[in-house]
């Protein structure tokens, strides 16, 4: 994604590996709003056709692993064909990726600067300020997501 010898903090580069972790995910959230409407009710369709599916492997469980075969070697190559890969330019960065789209002056410039910083002290207070409240906020969201598993892992016991 981006230079790879390169070990220095850069918020760009925090918030670029952040949304790509995010995006990686997306989909066990897109699962869980799915069930969660399934077992609401929302879509009586929906719902009966996964209570059958569920009702047949439950009373098969040998199908299951057909299953598993016939979504792998046929939906997803059928998935796949319907959405063909983007084309690339031959540049090797992501401009999007990477967010050199929307990074602002101040970002770049805290990127490129050398190491120890020549900045003066109120740029390097901002600075420092602005990643203590990230650094918070990732905090705070591991604290949270370590009281979901703690929840999880009690249940399972």
């Amino acid at each position: 994604m981006l230079s790879g010898g390169s070990q220095m903090w850069s918020l760009r580069k925090g918030k670029a590996n952040l949304l790509r972790l995010v995006a990686t995910l997306d989909w066990l959230l897109t699962a869980w709003k799915w069930l969660t409407k399934i077992f609401r009710w929302e879509n009586r369709r929906q719902t009966l056709v996964f209570l059958v599916c569920y009702s047949v492997l439950v009373m098969n469980p040998d199908l299951i692993l057909f299953l598993v075969k016939t979504i792998l070697f046929v939906s997803v190559p059928l998935w796949l064909y319907k959405r063909p890969p983007p084309k690339h330019n031959n540049c090797h960065i992501d401009v999007k990726l990477s967010l050199l789209d929307s990074a602002t002056a101040d970002e770049l410039d805290e990127e490129f600067d050398s190491f120890p910083s020549s900045r003066e002290a109120d740029v390097l207070r901002m600075r420092y300020d602005r990643l203590r409240n990230i650094a918070g906020r990732v905090m705070c969201t591991m604290g949270d997501l370590a009281n979901q598993t703690d929840k999880l892992h009690s249940l399972l016991n």
